[in-house]
């Protein structure tokens, strides 16, 4: 009798809960129909390919550099295998920020923006939907370039006569296994600054200065600056080498998990930029 009475009540309650569930699938696939779509969009563009392109003759390069100090002999084996790092690194310093802004600046440009924000119905959801994109597109950018990194090196270090199987180490793959997490939080926080600055020309007119001049004087002038900045923090967050004869880089301040959270750090603070100066603007307008 009891059954009898509360079956309706738990009727309603199946009915209600099955119209959640289909509201979250309806919800789940239209983000994922999103994603897809626009991803293959962002993988068509033209700049994607010109940096690319770009990489992959400075990888080229990279590799025969290693090779004509391979042929000069002297080199240690764990020479070999930071300066097969190093391309990889420089793609998270210097290129992957230029994607990320350029993936969301040429946006507002275009006017995409404004199309996609009426076509989902908030700013917000394209905002953290476009940020998803942003992550995977920096760490396939960066896998690619270390696998090439290594196929290249491996190709001109066969022909030196150099015993290629001592250069990978452990310490080298936990570096560039390393990279693609720091490089998608790169790509994270320089799709933010898109968002706070909403212009690729004001980026890279302030950020490349920093780079290759502004760091490298204040790490001079000042001896613990390189612990706090962007380009320390990269090169940390990738290093798995010892730092010195009988000390491993993950002790002390040298560690790349320290680097990484510099990064975070990093990035945390272009998020809040972007989103709440974006909130007090009432969205993309």
């Amino acid at each position: 009798m009891v059954i009898l009475q509360t079956w309706p009540r738990m009727v309603g309650i199946l009915r209600r809960l099955i119209s959640v569930l289909q509201m979250i699938v309806r919800f789940s696939m239209d983000n994922f129909r999103f994603l897809y779509i626009d991803f293959l969009r962002s993988l068509r563009s033209a700049y994607l390919w010109v940096f690319f392109s770009i990489n992959i003759a400075l990888v080229i390069l990279t590799a025969l550099s290693n090779w004509l100090l391979v042929s000069q002999g002297g080199v240690s084996h764990e020479s070999v295998s930071k300066a097969i790092v190093s391309m990889p690194v420089s793609t998270i310093t210097i290129f992957i920020p230029a994607v990320g802004i350029m993936f969301i600046s040429r946006d507002f440009v275009s006017g995409y923006i404004l199309r996609a924000t009426l076509l989902l119905g908030d700013w917000r959801r394209f905002f953290f939907l476009r940020a998803i994109e942003a992550v995977v597109l920096s760490a396939l950018f960066v896998l690619a370039i270390c696998v090439l990194s290594v196929l290249f090196s491996s190709v001109f270090l066969a022909f030196a006569g150099y015993p290629v199987a001592k250069a990978f180490s452990s310490d080298l793959f936990l570096s560039l296994l390393s990279c693609i997490p720091v490089s998608s939080v790169v790509g994270l926080m320089a799709y933010f600054l898109g968002w706070a600055l909403r212009g690729a020309v004001v980026f890279m007119s302030v950020y490349f200065p920093y780079v290759f001049v502004a760091d490298p004087v204040l790490s001079l002038l000042i001896p613990n600056f390189v612990w706090f900045s962007y380009p320390g923090a990269v090169t940390r967050a990738t290093n798995f080498f010892p730092t010195t004869p009988g000390e491993h880089a993950l002790s002390g301040y040298t560690s790349p998990y320290i680097g990484f959270s510099v990064v975070l750090a990093y990035c945390a603070v272009a998020f809040l930029l972007a989103y709440f100066r974006n909130t007090r603007r009432g969205g993309i307008l």
